[in-house]
């Protein structure tokens, strides 16, 4: 797709439209994933078959920062990172530029 999958599932969870110039191969491809998400007060969610709200669907745009949150709640870790991180989804055309290796003066 070459439009953020983030908004575009918003955009059709909340107003039912999909993105300008859209072809029907990607339009037939966010109806699909439409299904298995949710909004809830602005941000996208994983839903649940009981119905509930699932893990948190990052926007692509939000990826380094949040993982750079994670990280730095206090220094315990990658195992650590890696378990505060579970509760989020991070879309594959969102793969962080961000390295916490070479940026965390605790790591190197």
């Amino acid at each position: 797709m070459d439009f953020p999958i983030y908004v575009a599932l918003s955009n059709y969870l909340e107003k039912g439209v999909y993105p300008r110039d859209c072809d029907q191969k990607n339009k037939t491809k966010i109806y699909r994933m439409a299904k298995k998400y949710m909004l809830d007060q602005g941000k996208l969610y994983l839903r649940m078959a009981d119905g509930g709200v699932g893990q948190e669907l990052l926007h692509e745009g939000n990826v380094t920062r949040v993982l750079a949150m994670a990280h730095s709640e206090g220094h315990m870790g990658i195992n650590n990172t890696i378990r505060r991180m579970k509760k989020f989804i991070i879309p594959t055309s969102a793969a962080p530029t961000f390295t916490i290796k070479t940026h965390c003066y605790f790591i190197q």
